[in-house]
């Protein structure tokens, strides 16, 4: 009987340390952008809310939410004097396996913000494209060569 009184008090005790249909949500914190080395001591919690962490040396973490695998949760990151460069990646699914979707989160210096979301988004490059078919439609009026059908191909390129 004792015995059977230890097993049933183990089991009541595993059940109120780990909650019926808790989830996991591991990532990692990374500086600005893709490549980026992981950056520790960064302050991560979660809503509804997980438990607050600090991120590891090599800037993972891992929250624990009482929700259940498929709940959506909302991440947030606090280091002062940083943002989020990719703030989509905020708002995430609890995965059945947290080491099967990782989420990235990628921060910046908040001066170098609007630099390093371009670089991420690839926004420079319709920037580049703009200056390039500006150079050319320059180097066509310069030449007097800016007929309609070679400005209409400048624009197409």
């Amino acid at each position: 009987m004792n015995r059977l009184f230890s097993i049933g008090a183990s089991l009541l005790l595993l059940l109120t340390v780990v909650p019926a249909g808790a989830a996991s949500l591991r990532g990692v914190i990374k500086a600005d952008g893709e490549g980026g080395s992981p950056v520790a001591k960064v302050e991560v919690s979660g809503i509804p809310p997980g438990n607050k962490k600090a991120s590891n040396d090599d800037g993972t973490f891992l929250l624990e939410f009482d929700k259940k695998p498929g709940d959506s949760v909302e991440i947030i990151i606090k280091k002062e004097g940083y943002e989020v460069i990719n703030y989509f990646e905020l708002t995430r699914l609890l995965p059945s396996d947290p080491d099967s979707h990782p989420v990235t989160v990628y921060i910046c210096e908040r001066a170098r913000r609007e630099e390093m979301a371009r670089r991420f988004f690839r926004l420079a490059s319709f920037e580049a494209i703009e200056a390039r078919y500006q150079r050319q439609l320059q180097e066509l009026k310069s030449r007097g060569e800016a007929t309609a059908a070679e400005l209409a191909k400048a624009l197409q390129d």
